[in-house]
């Protein structure tokens, strides 16, 4: 549904899909809803918004087709069910395909919450100011039950895993535009200032020891809660930030001449104090030769232009949200509760993976832009790559994060 005026629209959305396995059991089923409204309040304001909802639910998913692969030719059709009730093995240890679909007791459900509100305004003809916030809320919920009964579940007579994930993330992004003209030169520029925060949850546990009662798929029946490091594994929380502060200023004269600079600086909350921000400037220039008055006798071409530019960016994405700092893991010493060092060493020194990066091109376009004709150098070159580097075991763990080296491509 959609509508609106002459300042305003909106549009509304409901949603529902459901799948079943082709092959194996299980049942997908997912609803969704949006709505996008935008307002032109007055002429120097606008308002708009959008927010969309989406829960997913995964039932009795089973997939076999391994199993069925590895079959004998002699795998008879129907399971070998035991005096007990329980699925019994055949040549061996060899599970039987059908059997697999029979023990499927599991459900993940996930729902997501997306939203933006937005911000404009016009303070100056030739100045605007726009302040964004985004939003992602996403939530994981599954149960994985196999009875005593079934092959997976028969080692620990049953077991129970329930875990999720509780994610929330947000990004502010605030920017202010300038464009003007003065006869032949133009001058555009850019400020501004982003932050974005994510904060990731994750629960869980294990339960052991079922009877062998039809029906039963709650943990209250559980005998024992399952190992220490299941614990671990399962649960934990993260929180990483980051902000940026960024310029760009760019001139051209008369369409011919262009030349444009920027310049940001980011921070990570994954580094340490001293190696956290960073800075990255970029310039770049253009000269369009087809708009000077001697290439305006040679009509047959359209384009001519030089340019060229030289930048350096970064990258943090390889590093782990605490790569850089030392935390402790949960386990056990002798049947008593007790901490350990993971299995990653921590790295204060570990800094930004910078990229340089010289570009130089040549654009052509001939015959009513029949033929067009592009020259590119570039010369990109990585400094300190962000990786692991093994260590022995003597010192407890297993890694430790490191910029390990540089590679050029040009």
């Amino acid at each position: 549904m959609s509508g609106g005026g002459e300042k305003n629209n909106y549009y509304m959305s409901l949603g529902r899909y459901q799948e079943d396995a082709t092959i194996g059991t299980g049942r997908f089923e997912r609803y969704t809803g949006k709505v996008d409204i935008t307002q032109q309040v007055n002429h120097w304001l606008k308002l708009s918004g959008n927010l969309n909802i989406s829960q997913g639910v995964n039932k009795n998913s089973s997939y076999p087709i391994v199993s069925a692969f590895n079959a004998r030719p002699d795998t008879p059709e129907e399971p070998i069910i035991l005096p007990d009730g329980s699925l019994g093995y055949y040549a061996g240890r060899q599970q039987h395909p059908v059997g697999e679909m029979r023990e499927n007791k599991n459900k993940r459900k996930t729902l997501t919450y997306f939203g933006n509100l937005a911000a404009e305004l016009q303070l100056h003809r030739t100045l605007q100011f726009r302040s964004a916030f985004s939003l992602n809320k996403y939530n994981t919920y599954s149960t994985d039950f196999q009875s005593a009964y079934g092959y997976l579940g028969a080692f620990n007579k049953g077991y129970l895993k329930t875990s999720g994930n509780d994610n929330l993330s947000y990004n502010w992004d605030n920017y202010f535009t300038y464009n003007n003209r003065w006869k032949k030169l133009g001058i555009n520029a850019t400020a501004g200032y982003a932050f974005y925060s994510i904060e990731q949850s994750a629960f869980g546990y294990d339960l052991n020891g079922f009877p062998k009662v039809e029906g039963i798929t709650g943990g209250a029946a559980a005998a024992t809660y399952g190992s220490v490091a299941s614990i671990a594994s399962l649960n934990g929380n993260t929180t990483e930030t980051s902000e940026a502060y960024f310029g760009r200023v760019g001139f051209d004269w008369d369409g011919k001449y262009m030349l444009n600079a920027s310049i940001r600086t980011d921070g990570s909350s994954k580094l340490a104090k001293g190696n956290r921000y960073s800075w990255f400037p970029s310039v770049s220039a253009g000269w369009d030769l087809s708009r000077e008055d001697f290439m305006q006798r040679l009509n047959w071409v359209q384009q001519l232009k030089l340019r060229a530019s030289y930048g350096l960016s970064g990258n943090i994405r390889p590093l782990a949200t605490y790569g850089a700092f030392d935390l402790m893991q949960a386990t056990s010493y002798l049947g008593d509760p007790a901490l350990r060092l993971r299995d990653i060493v921590s790295n204060p020194a570990v800094r930004w993976e910078q990229t340089r990066q010289v570009d130089a091109g040549l654009d052509v376009a001939m015959f009513a832009n029949r033929l067009n004709l592009t020259v590119d150098y570039y010369n990109k070159t990585s400094e300190g790559l962000l990786s692991s580097r093994f260590i022995p075991w003597e010192f407890g763990a297993q890694s430790i994060p490191f910029n390990v080296g540089d590679i050029r491509n040009r």
